[in-house]
Parts: structure tokens; sequence; C-alpha cells
């Protein structure tokens, strides 16, 4: 669900800043809920992003991080290649205009929204 233009984007900031992933800004409210029956916190939606693909990186720095992922054969937690930039290498990663269509197809659901986006006009 990707186009040209997010890949345009995070090309352009990964240029510059050497990170960049396509992100949209959260619009659910997002709940803390460790044992899945009770709420125990509100999260800020505010400062909340959705982070897509692509996540654009300079050829070391990923390099760099997945190979520090594999001395340290850390991987629980890890979610994305953002996330391995950010965590083990301590880089700032740049927050690139995505898109609400740039969907994340996971399950039958998402097949069935894409879909339908991909069917309607822009």
């Amino acid at each position: 669900m990707v186009d040209a233009g997010i890949i345009r984007r995070t090309l352009e900031d990964a240029e510059v800043w050497g990170a960049s992933v396509a992100a949209m800004p959260v619009k659910d409210t997002i709940k803390v809920s460790r044992d899945g029956a009770f709420v125990e916190g509100t999260l800020n939606r505010s400062e909340l992003w959705m982070i897509q693909t692509p996540q654009t990186f300079r050829y070391a720095w990923i390099r760099e991080a997945h190979e520090e992922r594999i001395r340290r054969g850390e991987a629980a937690g890890i979610t994305d290649d953002g996330m391995l930039v950010e965590q083990l290498l301590g880089r700032p990663v740049r927050l690139t205009e995505g898109s609400y269509r740039n969907l994340k197809i996971t399950t039958e659901e998402d097949m069935i929204l894409a879909e339908a986006l991909l069917k309607s006009p822009r």
C-alpha cells in the first residue's frame, strides 16, 4: 500500500538524518493493561505515532544495528528496524510523513480494507 511519495520522502530524510521511518499520528486512544482485563492507564495520543514501511537508513547504520543485535543475541521486544537503530546504536530516527492508506496487512480484515482502498478513487 506504499506509494512513490512515501518512498521518496523517506529516502530524502534518510539522506539528511541517517534514519527515517514512515509514520502517521495515532488516531485511536491507547490504553495500557498488563493483565488484559483492566486498564492501568491511558497514553497521551498526541505523542504517539504508528510506524509504517518503508524504513530507510544509511547502509552502515542498519548493518551495524543488525550486527550488534546478533552480537548481543538480542531480538526479544524488537519490533522493527527503526527500533534496532534507536535502541542498539542510540541514533535518532526521523519520523517521515506516511499515509493512513499505507496499511500493514496482517489480518483478514486488513486485506478487506486494503482491497476496498485500492478500488476507491484517491
